[in-house]
This record gives C-alpha cells, structure tokens and sequence, in this order.
C-alpha cells in the first residue's frame, strides 16, 4: 500500500560566475521549482514492502473471547476506535513478544493520536493462556495498561480468525504436552471505526512505517 507524504521541493543553489547558458538553465530550474511549490499537490511515496491495504476493506464476522480480566469482549465492542490486532501466544519465544515491543514503540510514536487506537492481541494457545497467564505475561512484557489480551478454545479462536486468514497449528517437532511451539501467522491488521479490516502490516515492516500509515485512517 502507498502512505500519503508530502514531497519535500528543495530549489537549486546559485554557483560563482556561471556562464550565460548555465545561468539561464539555473533560472529555468528556479523557476520550475517555484512552479512547483506554488502548484504541486502532495503525490504519494513509493509503496512501503509488507503493508498491504485491503480493497475493499473486509468486514469479518463478529466474535466474543475472554479479556484479560476475565470479561467477554466481542469485535463489535471495538468500534468506534481504530484497532491494531494480531494473533500470537505467551510462550512464544521471537515473534510475539517482538510484535509486543513494537505496539509500545508503534503507540509512543503516535503520541496524542494513540488514544483513538486499541492494541488488542489473541491467543491461538488458549489450552495454557488462560485469563490468569495472559494477565501475567502482558504486565511482564510492560503492555498491561494499553493491550486488550483475548483468549479462547481453539474452536473460537479459529472461527475469529477465518476471515483474517490466520494459520496456527501446534509444532510437529515438539512433543511435550506442555512444553511446545505453535506455528502461527504473523501478521497484524488494521482494522478501522466500524470494524473493517483496512491494512495488514507483515512482521517485517518498521513501527515507524506502521504508525505513519495508521494516521491515514484517524
């Protein structure tokens, strides 16, 4: 997807004792480049790798999940607000805690902006992310006062996300019935006021690039 910026119109400078033709092609630039900055609308960046805008934007279908609190929070309740969402665990050991780090940095560059934006992250693992341990874990990772965390049965969480396109299947190489991995998609979504899935944002984009596209949609 493209991010609306402003180009930046730089003038040329003068040189000493330039000839007559390189003084009447430094004029011509000049005045191009005052035509510009008197005429020229802001033209879009070149597409950022790994943020993808959904068109037209998706409307998944409404869920409820349990919070960290132990409340049920369905996606309608969400409306009104523009949500970052992305599916993950607590015991995984790169990407989520990774995604985590980043809403914090995501939120602090968003600064006024970030009250009209919800953080929420879902558990594929909600066989050991019960309320209690998604509590624990988002106070350990220094989320606890801006992150929604939401859990489920697997059956839940697989319906919630469908529309998303979201793969997660417990690591074939670990056996242990505690002690495993989940495979899982890694993306997060942007979805806007009314709950429509807008942008999806690939683990490898900067929280710089992510919070400069979520001001599009505020």
């Amino acid at each position: 997807m493209t991010i609306e910026d402003a180009v930046t119109v730089t003038t040329a400078g003068t040189t000493r004792n330039p000839s007559r033709i390189a003084l009447l092609a430094l004029l011509a630039v000049a005045a191009l480049g005052f035509a510009a900055c008197a005429t020229a609308t802001p033209e879009p960046t070149p597409m950022i790798e790994g943020i993808t805008a959904v068109e037209p934007p998706l409307v998944p279908d409404n869920f409820t999940l349990v919070d960290q609190s132990g409340a049920d929070v369905s996606l309608s309740d969400l409306n009104g607000k523009l949500t970052l969402l992305f599916f993950g665990y607590t015991h995984c050991p790169d990407f989520c805690p990774n995604t985590l780090d980043e809403f914090k940095r995501i939120r602090i560059l968003l600064e006024d902006d970030a009250a009209d934006v919800q953080f929420v992250f879902i558990s594929v693992d909600g066989a050991r992310d019960t309320t209690e341990r998604m509590a624990d874990y988002l106070k350990v990772r220094g989320v606890e006062d801006f992150v929604i965390g939401l859990t489920g049965d697997e059956a839940d969480v697989q319906a919630a996300g469908q529309p998303f396109g979201l793969f997660f299947e417990r690591n074939g190489t670990t056996t242990s019935a505690t002690a495993y991995l989940v495979d899982h998609t890694t993306q997060s979504y942007l979805l806007d006021r009314n709950g429509q899935v807008r942008v999806v944002y690939s683990y490898t984009v900067e929280p710089d690039a992510i919070a400069n596209n979520i001001r599009q949609y505020l």
